[in-house]
């Protein structure tokens, strides 16, 4: 599969990952490194470090935990939507928790998709590639 194209000159798209869980985090650090995908990787490990560092740069998608300690992953979410800086960004969420009622309610809050764990490289990477293709 190839990447999305980009006009030259253009940076490369800046992915935000958030997730309490460091493994998780290495597995999305290696799924990139193995399927050869070209971006920024930004891995943080709260949704309040997420939140700080959002608000100080652009993203052009973010990979969000649901289930996190402090601030949930629906609660950063509906926090970025409500501000227009961030009312465009896509968002995916990520979670061990794959009950239907959990992917209708992230879905129907406006993220772009629901990703069950354990995470599959090529899934992650295709699904990337897909959301920055129509950004």
């Amino acid at each position: 599969m190839t990447e999305p194209v980009r006009p030259p000159g253009e940076p490369e798209p800046t992915i935000v990952v958030i997730d309490d869980e460091p493994a998780n985090l290495q597995i999305i650090k290696m799924a990139v490194v193995r399927e050869q995908f070209r971006c920024n990787l930004v891995l943080l490990d709260s949704a309040q470090k997420g939140l700080e560092f959002i608000e100080k740069h652009p993203a052009d998608l973010l990979l969000l935990d649901v289930v996190m300690p402090g601030m949930n992953g629906f609660e950063l979410f509906t926090h970025l939507k409500a501000d227009p800086r961030w009312a465009d960004l896509p968002v995916i969420f990520l979670s061990a928790v794959n009950e239907p009622q959990y992917i209708i309610q992230g879905l129907e809050m406006g993220a772009v998709d629901y990703i069950g764990k354990p995470l599959i490289s090529q899934v992650l990477t295709a699904r990337f590639r897909s959301v920055l293709r129509t950004k």
